[in-house]
């Protein structure tokens, strides 16, 4: 079963958090991680900041769809979130995480 709180990070610019954090996306606080492990162990890191406000959601752009970069990811793309730390969008890969 896919689910959809959990989001593997692919890559991103930013190196200022660890193994899994919490990102703005599509408007929704979303737990994304380096690992399809870490996201499957963490799929509820975000719920304790639920009150958090993200910006509203953006326009994508150019949809991009790419291969699974390791067992347990599908659906993986390009898409644009919100970096509380930086305080700016970041456009960035990722893939949902098949439940453990």
């Amino acid at each position: 079963m896919k689910s959809l709180l959990a989001v593997i990070l692919v890559a991103i610019g930013s190196s200022a958090w660890g193994e899994c954090a919490c990102f703005c996306a599509n408007g929704a606080l979303t737990t994304m991680c380096t690992t399809v492990i870490e996201a499957q162990d963490n799929p509820t890191l975000c719920t304790a900041y639920s009150g958090e406000i993200c910006p509203a959601a953006i326009e994508q752009g150019e949809a991009a769809s790419y291969e699974s970069p390791e067992e347990g990811a599908v659906d993986c793309r390009n898409m644009r979130v919100w970096d509380s730390i930086e305080g700016a969008y970041a456009d960035i890969r990722v893939c949902d995480v098949l439940d453990s």
